[in-house]
């Protein structure tokens, strides 16, 4: 008997090899384009986007800290540095500071508190700051000095009319005069006087000058004590016939000053001012005395002083104090603007205000 099977294979027809065909193109295609899409939508490390992202975060940043302004310690174009209020608990005001050294390419640095600078934001074009002030003009009155400058305050160079030979003075000398200053001068200062001056003999002791207060308010004799550091001038640098010689003064400064003062001629006897005297010598402001014994009385009796006199020139400043109104400004910062760039698309810059609250006072912009 003979056995027989029936080897039929199961298969595609042609229509639908042409149709899974198809249909797998269309798949490929599909995915090829997704991932293409995909691709495309994921940023570069050179996106100009990221630039603005990051400048944006680092304005909003700088205009946040600027709205809680306290104090400015440095407002300029590139930087600024300014206080906040305590952020640590300390009861320590705390420092911000921004800055851009203005060189395209730098790094804006941030700094908080004198620490370690940290870069915000790396290639930097452009950051600016510009700084809205508030101001205000008051009027207040205030006393003003006004310094005269170095003037004429008295002098003797003889009487009018009357022609004497001076003769030079070997002994103490005073000359009583009153100084030529305003009434309610604040302060004189007495910077030198010029005396006629005649070496008699050569001498080793120095002669010196200084100049006194009255001892008594209308009376010609010095008090014992001199103003200031006197004047000192060696004996033998002194003409041997009658010149003027300087003597200058430091420190005779008095406040609040009078009118009334002497010149005080001490030292070596083999020297001295020129003094003159006449019996007819008119009445005057100055008077000059002598002494022979240090100080301790002063020669002539009181009805021929008008007769004496040394020849001098006594130089000085003075401060006249008045009042008057003066205008004063005021300046508050109230809001300071912004504008950023990192990386080197021009259109991407960023513009941004800070309003600061507490319009801190600052100096004139």
């Amino acid at each position: 008997m003979q056995c027989t099977r029936d080897y039929r294979v199961a298969a595609f027809t042609l229509t639908e090899v042409v149709m899974s065909t198809a249909l797998m193109a269309v798949l490929m295609a599909s995915i090829a384009s997704a991932v293409l899409i995909t691709s495309r939508a994921m940023p570069v490390a050179q996106d100009p986007s990221d630039a603005v992202l990051d400048g944006s975060r680092v304005a909003d940043q700088i205009a946040s800290d600027l709205l809680c302004a306290q104090s400015f310690t440095t407002r300029t174009q590139h930087e600024v540095e300014f206080t906040v209020a305590d952020r640590n608990t300390d009861d320590v005001p705390e420092t911000i500071r921004y800055a851009w050294s203005g060189t395209p390419g730098d790094p804006l640095i941030w700094q908080y508190n004198a620490g370690t600078e940290v870069s915000l934001l790396d290639d930097v074009q452009n950051f600016d700051l510009a700084y809205i002030y508030r101001t205000i003009t008051e009027t207040t009155v205030q006393e003003v000095t006004a310094d005269s400058g170095e003037v004429l305050l008295g002098f003797f160079e003889g009487w009018d009319g009357i022609t004497v030979q001076g003769t030079p003075m070997s002994d103490w000398a005073s000359e009583y005069f009153v100084a030529g200053i305003p009434d309610g001068v604040g302060k004189l200062t007495i910077s030198r006087v010029m005396l006629k001056m005649q070496r008699l003999v050569p001498g080793t002791a120095d002669k010196i000058v200084a100049i006194h207060k009255p001892a008594v308010p209308g009376s010609p004799e010095p008090a014992s004590s001199p103003l200031g550091t006197p004047a000192v001038v060696d004996n033998n640098s002194l003409p041997t016939i009658p010149m003027w010689v300087p003597f200058y003064f430091s420190d005779v400064v008095i406040e609040n000053p009078d009118k009334e003062y002497c010149i005080v001629v001490t030292g070596t006897p083999w020297s001295g001012p020129l003094f003159y005297s006449d019996r007819n010598a008119p009445a005057d402001t100055t008077v000059g005395l002598w002494s022979t014994d240090g100080g301790a009385s002063w020669a002539p009796a009181a009805n021929k002083r008008n007769q004496n006199d040394m020849l001098f020139h006594a130089y000085g400043s003075y401060g006249s104090t008045t009042t008057q109104e003066v205008e004063a400004s005021r300046y508050f910062i109230t809001v300071v603007n912004i504008k950023l760039r990192a990386g080197s698309e021009t259109s991407f810059d960023i513009e941004t205000a800070a309003q600061v609250l507490n319009t801190p006072e600052v100096a004139a912009p």
